[in-house]
């Protein structure tokens, strides 16, 4: 799918619509195509999806939800948060080194910054010695 996009803009022809005719023809090489479905956001959303099945393969286990083992969440309202699962620490850990593999691989950069963790106790022991 990313090479058929690809080849869809390998060569964009554009031109500017002048006051009393239009341009030359230029090639543009950055941008998506005027009224394209393909935005920004769609485009790095077919990019990212591949995280996904990524995390599945390399990560190791995650949390079950309902019968299916959940690894990762993706905001579909904010391409750019991804929400990390599972039930022990060392497995976290995996999925956030595998996560850093896959966006150096591809040249994406993760902000540490704004990376959170959180604990959830579901047990009632666990719950109880929490102080």
């Amino acid at each position: 799918m990313i090479w058929a996009i690809y080849v869809l803009y390998e060569q964009v022809v554009e031109y500017v619509l002048c006051p009393s005719n239009l341009s030359n023809c230029f090639t543009s090489i950055i941008g998506v195509k005027q009224c394209c479905p393909l935005s920004q956001d769609s485009l790095f959303g077919i990019y990212i999806n591949e995280v996904t099945n990524f995390i599945a393969y390399m990560g190791g286990n995650g949390v079950d939800l309902g019968g299916t083992q959940v690894n990762i969440f993706l905001s579909c309202s904010l391409t750019d948060d991804i929400v990390l699962l599972s039930k022990v620490e060392h497995a976290l850990q995996r999925h956030h080194n595998v996560l850093y593999e896959f966006c150096t691989q591809r040249g994406l950069v993760a902000n540490l910054g704004k990376t959170k963790v959180l604990i959830i106790h579901t047990h009632a022991h666990a719950r109880n010695n929490v102080t």
